[in-house]
Parts: C-alpha cells; sequence; structure tokens
C-alpha cells in the first residue's frame, strides 16, 4: 500500500506499469521475509534491486597489535582493499556485523577496546564487570587472551553455533511454520499441524529447501533479536 500511495518517482512508474496483483499467505513475518528475499532472487524484478544486488561490503577482519594482542575490527572493505586483509567474515549490513562481533566478545570474555567495540586507553567496560580478562590494560597475557581469540575467529565461520529449528505461527491457527538452519545455511521453511507429532525428523521433513545465500541468514538474525513468539529448536542438542 505504501508504494502506491507514495508520489516518488520509483513508485509512479510502479504505479502506471502494475496491472495485477496476487499475493500468498506465509503466516509469520520471517516466513513472509524469507520468502520475499527467495522470490527477488528467483524473479529479479524490475523495481527491486535492494535484495537482488546485494552486496557483502562489510567485513571484520583481525590483526595482531604492537603488544601481541590479537585484534578485531569492523571496516568497510572494497574488493581491492579486502586482498590485504585477514577477513574472517563478511557481512551485508554493518549492524549485523557489529551485532555479531559484541555477541562474541560477551561468549568467549574479549576485549571490548580490543575489538574496537570502545576507545579509550583505561579499561574497558566489560573488565569492570567482570567480562575481560584485563588485556586492555596489559593485566591479562597476549597468549592467554590469543587462546580465546583464535576460538572467536573460528566461530565467526558459524553465525549460528548450532544447527537449529525455528518454529512460530502458521497460516492458521492449527498451524506452525518451521525453518532450518542447518550446517550454518539456511535450509528451507515449511508447515506443520500443531496437533501432530513434532520429533525432529517430523519437523525436518516438513521443510521445502531453497538454494542458500547470507541475505537469509542475516534476515533470520535480526528478526530473532526482536522476536517474542518464535521457538527454537537445537538440533544438535536433541540428537546428541
Amino acid at each position: 500500500m505504501q508504494h502506491f500511495a507514495a508520489q516518488t518517482p520509483k513508485a509512479t512508474k510502479m504505479q502506471r506499469v502494475i496491472h495485477d496483483i496476487s499475493y500468498e499467505l506465509t503466516g509469520s513475518e520471517l516466513i513472509a521475509l524469507l520468502l520475499e528475499a527467495t522470490e527477488i532472487k528467483r524473479i529479479s524484478p524490475r523495481f527491486n534491486s535492494a535484495l537482488r544486488n546485494r552486496n557483502m561490503n562489510w567485513s571484520i577482519h583481525r590483526y595482531t597489535n604492537e603488544s601481541g594482542y590479537i585484534c578485531f575490527t569492523l571496516a568497510k572493505t572494497t574488493k581491492k582493499k579486502a586482498a590485504q586483509l585477514d577477513i574472517i567474515a563478511r557481512f551485508s549490513r554493518s549492524a549485523v556485523a557489529k551485532g555479531t562481533l559484541r555477541s562474541l566478545v560477551r561468549r568467549f570474555e574479549l576485549c571490548a577496546c580490543l575489538c574496537e567495540l570502545e576507545s579509550g586507553s583505561n579499561s574497558c567496560f566489560q573488565y569492570q564487570i567482570g567480562q575481560c580478562y584485563g588485556a586492555c590494560i596489559g593485566k591479562e597475557s597476549a597468549d592467554t587472551y590469543n587462546e580465546r581469540a583464535d576460538l572467536a575467529a573460528t566461530a565467526f565461520q558459524r553465525v549460528f553455533e548450532f544447527d537449529i529449528l525455528i518454529l512460530s505461527q502458521g497460516r492458521t491457527p492449527e498451524e506452525q511454520s518451521v525453518v532450518l538452519i542447518e550446517d550454518n545455511q539456511f535450509g528451507g521453511f515449511g508447515y506443520v499441524d500443531k496437533s501432530a507429532a513434532q520429533s525432529i525428523d517430523d519437523l525436518k521433513s516438513a521443510i521445502k529447501s531453497y538454494p542458500h545465500h547470507s541475505d537469509y541468514l542475516d534476515i533470520i538474525q535480526t528478526h530473532l533479536r526482536k522476536a517474542t513468539n518464535t521457538k527454537i529448536i537445537k538440533i544438535n542438542e536433541q540428537t546428541e
């Protein structure tokens, strides 16, 4: 409705050429976003280039500072610049990259200053609350700190630590939607009857596969940070 009410040049062009509208029920915002991204890549619509041509222009790279500590930094990266950096993860949006970096700082008890999330010559906030061991002020040795930094660098390669199933509302009150993340890739989505058996195999059998693209992981991450009506099942923990 925003497209048809707007008076921008792009909206005006759309209003002139569109002659028919169809829709598909998805049940949840997450499925709607994933289906939209999938269809844009499949159809390459004339008026939508944002998701069609989405580039991974943001990166987190690492370097070792003059004191011997491994540091991580977030930067917008050109192809030429990327060849000169030790890039460990790429993202299409800076907000997702920064959120990922912050979560790994907490998880591996890294120093926010050495990850360039804080600036200054004093101790970082994590140190003050006992979640950093003082690498920012030289209290923790570089060798000890770098062990955790290496683990964090490995974890950057996995946006999701576990294979997961995400359950949310379906197209009817009797239905649930299911999204699969497997081997750190978007596996697809589908629907199941709430009253039916819901073992891991049952849920996975409802999934319709789609080609993976990193855009989908961005969409899912962003949605999960604000979602309140979803259930996450960690497949790895259920099957071990």
